[in-house]
C-alpha cells in the first residue's frame, strides 16, 4: 500500500508543478489587437543566432523579405530577442528558416514570443496582413497626395 500512495503522490505532484511552471499567454485575442500592439511584422529568414548567457535569451538576426507593419533597417536586416526556451514563452528558431515574426518592444528590443502570432507557417494570416499592408500603404499615399500642396504653398507661397 505505501507504494501505491507514494506513486499516486509523486504522480499529482508532478501535474501541479507542470501547471505552475512554463510560458503562460493571456487569453487569445484578435488579430487586429496583435496587430496594433506589434511593432514590427514581417517575413524573414533566420541569418544568424546568438546565445546570451546574461539575459538567458537569444539574439536572433533575420533578413527580412517582406515587411506588412513597422519599420526595417535599410539593409533588411533586423535582429530581434526571444526567451531562451519554450518553458520562458522563446520562439526556437534554426538558422536557414522562414519566418513570420511579430515583433513587440520590450526594453530598446524587439521582442518575439510564443504568445504572439509568430509562425513557421508563413502563409498564415497572409491575407490578413496584405490587407493591412494595402491599406496602410493607401493611407500614406492619400497623406502625401494631401500634405505636399501644403508644403508646396508654404515654401513658395
Amino acid at each position: 500500500m505505501p507504494r501505491h500512495v507514494l506513486f499516486i503522490i509523486v504522480l499529482f505532484s508532478q501535474a501541479f508543478v507542470a501547471s505552475v511552471d512554463g510560458c503562460s499567454c493571456f487569453a487569445e485575442i484578435s488579430l487586429q489587437k496583435y496587430l496594433a500592439e506589434a511593432t514590427q511584422v514581417f517575413i524573414g529568414t533566420v541569418t544568424h543566432i546568438d546565445f546570451v548567457q546574461e539575459q538567458l535569451e537569444h539574439r536572433i538576426t533575420f533578413q527580412v523579405e517582406k515587411v506588412f507593419k513597422g519599420v526595417i533597417p535599410s539593409d533588411r536586416r533586423l535582429i530581434a530577442k526571444t526567451a531562451l526556451d519554450s518553458a520562458s514563452c522563446g520562439v526556437s528558431m534554426r538558422v536557414g528558416e522562414k519566418w513570420q515574426v511579430w515583433t513587440y518592444r520590450e526594453s530598446d528590443n524587439p521582442s518575439v514570443s510564443l504568445c504572439s502570432p509568430t509562425t513557421k507557417d508563413t502563409s498564415q494570416n497572409i491575407n490578413f496582413l496584405n490587407r493591412y499592408a494595402s491599406s496602410a500603404s493607401s493611407c500614406r499615399q492619400i497623406v502625401a497626395i494631401l500634405i505636399l500642396p501644403i508644403l508646396v504653398l508654404i515654401n513658395y507661397g
